[in-house]
This record gives C-alpha cells, structure tokens and sequence, in this order.
C-alpha cells in the first residue's frame, strides 16, 4: 500500500509497503501522480525491463532526482533495485576492463555505475552520483556490491593469467599491486 503520511512545507512523507520515506512536495504534481511514478518505478525494478531497454529508468530518474531515486527505488524496494543495480555493476566492470581506464582509489567508485545505469540517448542526465548515497543508512550494501563485482571479474583474470604463466604487470597497473596481491592470495586458497 502506498498512501501519504504527513506534509511539511517541502516535503512530504510517504509510506510505501511499509517502508517509510521522506519525498520532495511540489504543488505541481498531485498525489495520484506521484503513486502512479512509485507503482511504475516497482514495476520496472520487478520486471527487469531495464535489461533490454533503461528508457524507463532514466525516465524515473529525471523525474525523481538523485537522492529520491534512490529513496523510492533503494529504500522501499530494495528486493528488487539491488538485483537492478548488480546487473548494472557487472556491465559496468565489463566495460570498464575492456577500456584503457586505470583505478585511482582504494574504493571503485558507484558514479560509474549510475552513469551506465542511466545512459540513453533520448535523456541527457548530469548529476554528480559520486554523493547519491551520501545519508543513506544501507548504502553500504551497494558499495560493497560493487566491489564484489569488480573483485569477481580481476579475481577470474589473475586466476587466468596463473594457469597461463602470465606476467601481472599489466593488471598490477590497471587495479593496483595490492588487489592483485589480495586476489592472487585468493586464487591460492582455492
């Protein structure tokens, strides 16, 4: 169930499912809309249309903001937005391995994440996702989801390039002497 709680002068909180969260209020957009955005928003999450076309999603975003998306999409349908935004991650390190790119932090970073995510050519977003997160009590779990993801896929390739009798010079420069030393001592375990 999705029903307004209570209205303060620039916002409002909702109660969606039972999950309680605080929205943006503005005299332009009534009520039924803004349930019909957070149903629409549930259905794209729990369909998985995202996978074959964003269009939606990046519609939600421009609609949303940054922070409500995560608020609506993370806070009250975690169940179905964090499996979204793995399936982003991976396409994300898939990429990102595939580029010339070369980490520069101890953390990869979620921006890139979000700027895949919300990526079409019929949407123009700019927005700073390095501090979408930011205040959010559960956003560590997407942070470590990311680098699960991107440990995951350096994991496979060090594991490779043992069998392979490969030198980890050029992996050493794209992620760093300490992942691939973490790594490597993760391969030797198995």
């Amino acid at each position: 169930m999705i029903r307004k709680v209570s209205d303060s002068t620039a916002s409002s909180t909702w109660s969606i499912y039972g999950e309680e969260v605080r929205l943006w209020k503005r005299k332009n957009v009534s009520e039924e809309k803004m349930i019909e955005m957070i149903l629409e928003y549930k259905q794209i999450l729990q369909s998985r249309s995202y996978k074959t076309n964003n269009k939606l999603l990046c519609k939600q975003f421009v609609f949303w903001g940054g922070i409500p998306f995560i608020t609506v999409g993370f806070n009250a349908f975690e169940e179905f937005f964090v499996p979204m935004f793995q399936y982003f991650t991976r396409r994300f390190v898939f990429e990102w391995a595939q580029s010339n790119k070369v980490l520069h932090s101890k953390e990869v970073g979620i921006k890139g994440v979000f700027e895949h995510m919300l990526c079409h050519p019929l949407y123009d977003i700019k927005y700073d996702f390095r501090y979408i997160l930011d205040g959010n009590n559960k956003r560590r779990i997407l942070y470590d989801l990311v680098e699960e993801e991107f440990a995951s896929y350096w994991f496979n390739e060090i594991s490779t390039a043992i069998d392979q009798g490969i030198n980890f010079c050029e992996i050493s420069k794209r992620i760093g002497i300490i992942r691939v030393t973490r790594y490597c001592s993760d391969t030797i375990k198995l």
